[in-house]
């Protein structure tokens, strides 16, 4: 009840926060910046990138050798969404299924003999 109250008043949802580890994970990097001819890195301007781009921007400062730009964990977004789903429960059960199977196997050989 108490998170229901919450999520209303500040607009924040399951839907929100599975859509922006969504953008984090599936995102195209490479639309951040490009390399030309000479092999120079050339960033896009932030104004002209997509909005499911700019979610995965995490920082952009002037560094020592030029300007820097880092993103959010794509393999963080993918672990987090994945567990959501449930995918590692089932690749967990699946592998404990599979390792049980020579088990199985000796059983229903000692029942032949």
């Amino acid at each position: 009840m108490l998170r229901s109250k919450q999520s209303k008043r500040t607009e924040v949802t399951a839907d929100k926060v599975i859509a922006e580890l969504a953008a984090i994970a599936f995102a195209d990097r490479t639309e951040l910046a490009k390399v030309d001819k000479n092999g120079s890195v050339k960033f896009t301007p932030t104004d002209s990138l997509p909005d499911d781009v700019k979610k995965i921007i995490s920082g952009i400062k002037e560094g020592k050798f030029g300007t820097e730009v880092s993103s959010y964990d794509k393999v963080k977004a993918l672990e987090l969404l994945g567990k959501h789903l449930g995918l590692w429960e089932k690749a967990a059960s699946e592998s404990n299924a599979a390792s049980e199977v020579p088990t199985l196997y000796k059983a229903l050989e000692a029942d032949d003999e």
